[in-house]
């Protein structure tokens, strides 16, 4: 019988429902892209809108090193991280790449023109998170240990045990949160009211 369904040259229905789940997840892969594509694209044009063209995307740049710097997340992978998804068929590990360049984004903007820090509220609140080592730089800490957890315990242990891996990670990015709340909401406090002064 074998034989016989190998000569006809029908398909699988296996083969027929796997093809159907691969294309459901590319094209959730797709809506998902475009959506935060479309974000992303707002987000600057808000900027640019109210600050100008070159001051507008410096602002939101700082404002996306902000989220990356300061909230433990998986950063990297929710733009350009599904670019290498769409050619390689999984998401690649772009967190030390979106670290860095949000790293060398603040260090040349601090060296080379500080003052744009005051011309937004999220640009403000990164000042002082970064011009204040302690205690503020823990959530940079705290941020850096919930963005690169997958690569502290290793990939293959992550998933080969990923039930716990996912509830630690879980647990360090809500405790990452409450930090990041709690050590940025005096001086957002501070900035809110020289605002409305």
């Amino acid at each position: 019988m074998n034989g016989i369904h190998e000569v006809t040259g029908s398909i699988p229905v296996s083969s027929t429902k796997k093809g159907e789940v691969v294309y459901a997840k590319l094209f959730r892969d797709i809506l998902v892209f475009a959506f935060l594509t479309a974000i992303l694209c707002v987000w600057f044009a808000v900027f640019i809108f109210i600050h100008g063209i070159a001051k507008g995307i410096h602002l939101g740049f700082l404002a996306w090193s902000f989220y990356v710097l300061c909230f433990p997340a998986t950063h990297g992978r929710l733009v350009y991280g599904m670019l290498t998804r769409f050619k390689y068929n999984r998401t690649t590990l772009t967190e030390p790449f979106a670290w860095s360049i949000a790293a060398i984004l603040n260090i040349v903007t601090i060296l080379a023109r500080p003052s744009i820090y005051h011309k937004s509220v999220t640009s403000r609140l990164l000042f002082h998170i970064l011009s204040d080592p302690y205690p503020r730089w823990l959530i940079l800490f705290v941020a850096a240990i919930g963005t690169f957890y997958r690569m502290i315990v290793g990939i293959d242990e992550y998933y080969k045990n990923h039930r716990k891996h996912f509830i630690y990670h879980q647990l360090i990015n809500i405790i990452g949160m409450a930090v990041t709340l709690y050590l940025a909401s005096e001086p957002l406090i501070v900035i809110f009211n020289s605002t409305s002064a």
